[in-house]
């Protein structure tokens, strides 16, 4: 049954209590603990509550936000440095037209 091997491990046939594809009967071993055994090709599946998905998408923004503040910062820091390296540039032009006047 393809529908059982999707949903191995995930909590969804918790009411099942028998041996059936390799798990075994135990409620415990349905949600993919330890005690679960799996067949060769059988497909692993994980299951989420609502509240850690919530908290995935949380850090998953966070790092996302994170990661746009560092480019951001990359990209400000090489504008700081070029507008550096000009002003030195033009102070010291500056300072060679002091001297020929």
């Amino acid at each position: 049954d393809v529908m059982a091997k999707i949903f191995s491990g995930t909590g969804m046939d918790a009411d099942r209590n028998v041996e059936d594809n390799g798990k075994l009967g135990s409620k415990a071993g349905l949600y993919g603990g330890p005690d679960t055994v799996r067949q060769h090709g059988d497909i692993l599946a994980t299951y989420r509550s609502t509240g850690q998905m919530e908290i995935s998408l949380v850090e998953q923004r966070k790092a996302k936000k994170l990661e746009a503040l560092r480019r951001d910062l990359a990209v400000k820091a090489k504008l700081a440095e070029d507008a550096r390296s000009a002003f030195l540039d033009e102070e010291q032009q500056l300072r060679s037209f002091k001297k020929q006047a």
